[in-house]
């Protein structure tokens, strides 16, 4: 019985220990880092190059015919 409240005791204190490093440990939303992270400086928005896809439309049509 003493042995079972010891492990419990043991692994509560493992509990409280990984969450409070891992509170201590993360970066902050509101930091700078997270800012730079997010926008880094000197890129532009990248904007996808989609070819048109209208001329296969009579192809594909086929496809989906029953």
């Amino acid at each position: 019985m003493l042995f079972q409240w010891i492990m419990g005791i043991v692994a509560l204190g493992a509990l409280i220990v990984l969450l409070a490093s891992d509170r201590w440990t993360s970066k902050s939303k509101h930091s700078s880092y997270y800012d730079q992270a997010k926008k880094p400086s000197g890129k532009e928005a990248r904007f996808a190059d989609l070819p048109d896809t209208s001329t296969n439309d009579k192809f594909y049509s086929k496809l989906n015919a029953r």
